[in-house]
Formats: C-alpha cells, sequence, structure tokens
C-alpha cells in the first residue's frame, strides 16, 4: 500500500499512523500528502445481524500553508450502533459503517474490504469458519483500527485507522 502516489523523482517516503485522534505537523514546505482512511466499523445487534465494515477513503490532499491537520480516528460502533467517521483536516471523511445491517448470510458480507481493512462482519456460524475477513466473526468483535464491522450477535466494530504518506 505504501506510495499510492508517485515520487518527483528524489527524496523519501514518510509515513505516519493515526490508531487514535490527535494531530498532523505538516513538515515546512510540504504540499500534498497522501491519505488512507477507513471509518470505524458498525456493532452487530443482540439478534443474529452482522456490522458494516467502515468506509475506506483514498486520496491526494493539499496541505499548502497548513502548520498541522487535526486527525479523529472513528470509534467502532456498539450495542448495534453505527461507527464513527474518520476525518483528515475536517475535509476529508470515511463514513463509519451501519451497525445491525440485518443481513446473516457470511458469504454476501463477509469481504476482505481494502488493503485488510473494513471487511463486514459474519451474521451466523453454519458455514463462517472458512471465511476470511477482517470484520468479526460471528459473536466477536472485530480488531482495533481494522475498521471492520463486528460479528453477529454481540461484536462490536473495529475502530477506524488514518494513513499519511509524503515525499521529502
Amino acid at each position: 500500500m505504501a506510495g499510492f502516489f508517485q515520487s518527483s523523482g528524489s527524496g523519501r517516503l514518510r509515513v505516519m499512523e493515526f490508531r487514535a485522534s490527535g494531530s498532523f505537523p505538516v513538515p515546512a514546505g510540504l504540499k500534498t500528502v497522501s491519505l488512507f482512511l477507513v471509518g470505524g466499523g458498525g456493532a452487530s445487534n443482540a439478534q443474529t445481524y452482522a456490522g458494516q465494515g467502515g468506509n475506506i477513503v483514498k486520496i491526494n490532499y493539499d496541505v499548502t500553508g497548513k502548520a498541522s491537520c487535526v486527525v479523529v480516528i472513528g470509534a467502532g460502533g456498539t450495542n448495534g450502533g453505527d461507527g464513527g467517521s474518520t476525518t483528515f483536516d475536517g475535509a476529508v471523511v470515511a463514513v463509519g459503517g451501519k451497525g445491525n445491517v440485518g443481513i446473516t448470510n457470511p458469504m454476501s458480507i463477509a469481504d476482505g474490504g481494502e488493503d485488510g481493512f473494513g471487511g463486514h462482519g459474519i451474521g451466523y456460524a453454519s458455514t463462517a469458519a472458512f471465511i476470511t475477513a477482517n470484520g468479526g466473526a460471528m459473536n466477536a468483535a472485530a480488531g482495533a483500527n481494522s475498521g471492520g464491522g463486528g460479528g453477529g450477535a454481540t461484536g462490536t466494530g473495529g475502530s477506524g485507522y488514518l494513513r499519511v504518506e509524503w515525499y521529502e
């Protein structure tokens, strides 16, 4: 996933990951950063319904003239609730996944997301053993900072994630 925009031919790739809210200090003279954001995953409810994985956004963003940019990491949903949105500088948003999506067929929702993030939870266990996804399995929470949806019955959603890349 590193370097999803190309270097101008000089400089080294720099990376900063956020697993909790904070601030990105913009290096002097930097004009553009590449962002990879994942919203928090939605939670399952008390039935067998699973939570939806958080949305994923990849974008190049202009930081010219900025001293810093605020980062908010979306929380994973609980008790059937939606996941929180992950934001960068208040302008770029990866919306959190919906909680309690009402789908119980794991084959239709247990995708792996993108780059290992944002997979949906698994709704029931009868065929879930062979399905791989970063969302929670039946009765299980999604991993922290995965943006995955919670598995059916008791799963909470995974919190969001943000990655900033730039060349200097």
